[in-house]
């Protein structure tokens, strides 16, 4: 066990076996059905180059299942960035006008 999941573990009073059979149903890439019944916009930004949340095996998951549950999902992919915080994500022009145009709806 990794010391980032015996923290987790510690930090929800559970052991290994109780959080491996629980994890899914609080995983919000398995949340899905209500935000696309309720017509909410997604829109993500990912890095390229994450290898600590690849894109493939994340954002791509999210969009495919949100759009095929008839959600509206847009993502921006940044190129040669990983798992960072920077001004690429948080001071995106695309999504500053995704809020906008969905904001005003």
């Amino acid at each position: 066990m990794t010391r980032n999941l015996s923290s987790t573990l510690a930090d929800f009073e559970m052991d290994q076996g109780t959080f491996l059979k629980t994890v899914d149903l609080h995983n919000p890439i398995h949340q899905l059905e209500g935000l696309a019944q309720a017509k909410v916009p997604l829109f993500m930004v990912h890095g390229d180059s994450d290898r600590i949340v690849p894109l493939e095996d994340n954002t791509e998951i999210v969009i495919n299942r949100y759009t095929k549950l008839g959600g509206g999902a847009e993502v921006k992919v940044v190129p040669g960035k990983g798992h960072q915080v920077g001004d690429d994500f948080f001071k995106s022009k695309e999504l500053m006008e995704f809020i906008i145009q969905h904001s005003t709806n």
